[in-house]
């Protein structure tokens, strides 16, 4: 799972540049951003058993990515 989580953040964070650069719209870019770093929290944080290994406040950025998709 971590080698997925690298993955993901790359692609995250060539998301972000391309967003940057104007290779995308800024509604994709939120989309790709926020889903693709969030996708990246979760395969960092979970463990082989497939929990989820964080304190509860850390649930957030959860909540805060569905907000954020929502808003745009």
């Amino acid at each position: 799972m971590k080698k997925l989580s690298i993955i993901l953040g790359t692609f995250g964070q060539l998301a972000l540049s391309a967003g940057y650069w104007g290779y995308i719209g800024m509604r994709f870019l939120c989309w790709l951003g926020v889903g693709l770093g969030t996708a990246h929290f979760y395969t960092m944080e979970i463990d082989y058993k497939w929990v989820l290994q964080v304190r509860p406040y850390a649930y957030l950025p959860f909540v805060l990515a569905i907000g954020a998709v929502l808003w745009t």
